[in-house]
């Protein structure tokens, strides 16, 4: 009897840090990532280029020219973004799956030019807060602060004129948390929209970067460094603060789960610090890359997205495998197999063309013709909260 084979392909989910080499060549300085409620929509940012996938970090589409793109924010369904950095702009979008149109200015007034150093979106888009400080810029005048929109960029107000470095939204908007660039300044806290704020310290001698919530505000977890670096978290709401993790290393980002369970941090030439425990004990993740760096976790705490050794690295995204069974007379052989492949689209929006190569996923690059109107704005990073 001849041999039948039967191939079929299916899912999996990873457990395992997966490298997506789509990116060989050119790639981004990655600077931050973010992803819809079910993580399907993957954003990233970063200097020289910013793209979206929109299945599960299987294939990429760039979005946006080169420049120095520093963030991304994105709503949980995935119908709005934007994005920005440094002296190119800050633009939005509503245009579709995988924001091939729609885009917009997002600028402030044309009175006001602020150093952004991040921004927080709103589960629904429609309300972005910003980040800004007046540290390592040229002789121009910048507005330090936050400032608040509420209608998807259209309009802003100025909430804060305390200079900011990294910033915080709960998913509906009304609580905010912003780290300063300064010393023992500790964390600011507003739970009316940033109509009245509180400042907390955390520590003396501490240094916080980055800052990351729960949906509903109430769980937070801030990164920093110096005397009493690490991670720091708080559990109401923001009014008091335990060391978590104390670490003389220079600790640069943060991120956790809608339901505050799950947290992930990232120092300075090190692997991935993780808490199943809503930050009340941490481990290093000894399976993730080297250089771990801006971490994002999906809303559920399934899925995770970060840049390591240079790479887009994935975790509990899907993976493509294909089985094969070999039967001849009464054997049966099945083996398995993981999918890859390469390949080059060309797309318009710089006329560019891209190649990249996947494993495990196949890929498909896409660029296009965009032209940037001059920038008032120079934006550190974004961030959503669902």
């Amino acid at each position: 009897m001849s041999p039948i084979l039967l191939l079929s392909l299916a899912a999996t989910t990873s457990a395992a840090w997966v490298e997506d080499t789509f990116f060989t060549n050119n790639a981004p300085s990655w600077r931050k990532f973010a992803m819809t409620t079910d993580g399907s929509t993957i954003v990233g940012a970063g200097h020289m280029s910013a793209w979206v996938s929109t299945d599960n970090g299987a294939s990429w589409v760039k979005r946006m020219i080169d420049g120095k793109w520093e963030g991304v924010g994105i709503s949980a369904d995935g119908s709005k973004m934007v994005m920005g950095g440094i002296e190119i702009n800050m633009f939005k979008s509503d245009g579709g799956g995988n924001f091939q149109t729609g885009w917009n200015d997002a600028q402030l007034s044309s009175a006001t030019s602020q150093k952004l150093r991040d921004l927080a979106m709103s589960s629904d888009g429609n309300i972005i807060v910003s980040a800004g400080d007046t540290s390592d810029v040229d002789a121009q005048t910048w507005t330090q602060g936050s400032f608040r929109s509420t209608d998807f960029g259209a309009t802003w107000n100025q909430i804060s004129t305390t200079p900011m470095t990294g910033i915080a939204m709960s998913a509906n908007g009304n609580v905010i948390a912003a780290v300063t660039p300064t010393s023992n300044a500790g964390v600011l806290v507003s739970t009316d929209g940033g109509t009245t704020w509180a400042t907390n310290t955390p520590s003396e001698s501490t240094t916080l970067t980055a800052i990351a919530m729960s949906s509903d505000g109430s769980i937070m977890a801030a990164t920093g460094y110096g005397n009493n670096g690490g991670i720091w978290t708080s559990t109401d709401t923001g009014s008091t603060w335990t060391h978590a993790l104390s670490d003389a290393g220079v600790w640069e980002s943060v991120s956790m789960s809608a339901d505050g369970s799950v947290m992930g941090a990232t120092k300075m030439s090190s692997k991935l610090w993780t808490s199943s425990d809503s930050g009340a004990s941490w481990a290093e993740d000894t399976t993730s890359p080297d250089m771990a760096k801006y971490i994002a976790i999906s809303p559920d705490g399934a899925k995770m997205v970060m840049e390591g050794n240079g790479k887009v690295q994935l975790k509990g995204f899907p993976e493509a495998t294909t089985t094969t069974t070999t039967t001849t007379g009464t054997t049966t052989t099945t083996s398995e197999s993981t999918t890859t492949g390469s390949t080059t689209t060309t797309d318009g929006m710089d006329g560019s063309t891209t190649e990249g190569s996947t494993s495990p996923q196949a890929t498909t690059s896409a660029s296009g013709t965009f032209k940037l109107a001059a920038s008032s704005l120079v934006l550190g990073s974004l961030a959503m909260v669902v």
